[in-house]
């Protein structure tokens, strides 16, 4: 993950976000073609009013650092936002905005701190064997094993898990009927 304040470089690395191994890159920034398929940018305004999370390749947007001489009209937006993070994966950036409070450091050790304690595919994968012979709902799974749930729903996992075990898809009304019901 990498911050910029005011279009300028405050930290981070370029794990994950660009093809380049060595970070001094950001002394010159990234070209589109130099960032990673999944490189995602969180923009977050002066007037903090709304976010905007796109991905860098799709938009053809380059990190370029403010203190660099080429002034583009591609980056007039990245360089007038107030805080700007870049980060190598979309789950990354969601579980950030998840825990952004304005506190850096307490933002940064909350985001690590989520990354190891949401259950991965493989962990969810694993789960699917047990609600097979336990559960015989979606419903009932979501009571049992919220945590799980609440990861498969966050990562867009649900479908595929309910496919694999053969329950019928997650639906949000039928669930405050199932709820009621018990």
């Amino acid at each position: 993950m990498i911050k910029f304040i005011n279009g300028k470089y405050k930290y981070g690395n370029n794990d994950g976000i660009s093809y380049s191994i060595y970070d001094e890159i950001l002394l010159d920034g990234w070209t589109d073609d130099e960032l990673t398929e999944d490189c995602w940018i969180l923009e977050i305004p002066k007037d903090i009013s709304k976010i905007h999370l796109f991905n860098a390749r799709i938009e053809g947007i380059e990190i370029i650092p403010r203190d660099y001489d080429d002034h583009d009209e591609n980056r007039k937006i990245f360089w007038e936002s107030f805080e700007t993070y870049v980060f190598g994966s979309l789950k990354k950036a969601l579980i950030f905005i998840k825990n952004y409070d304005g506190d850096f450091k307490t933002e940064i050790e909350e985001f690590y701190e989520s990354i190891e304690e949401s259950p991965s595919e493989k962990e969810i994968s694993k789960m699917i064997s047990k609600p097979k012979s336990q559960y015989k709902t979606v419903y009932e799974w979501k009571e049992a094993a919220p945590e799980y749930f609440e990861a498969a729903v966050q990562n867009g996992w649900l479908n595929k898990v309910c496919d694999e075990i053969g329950w019928e898809y997650y639906d949000e009304e039928k669930d405050i009927i199932f709820l009621n019901r018990n």
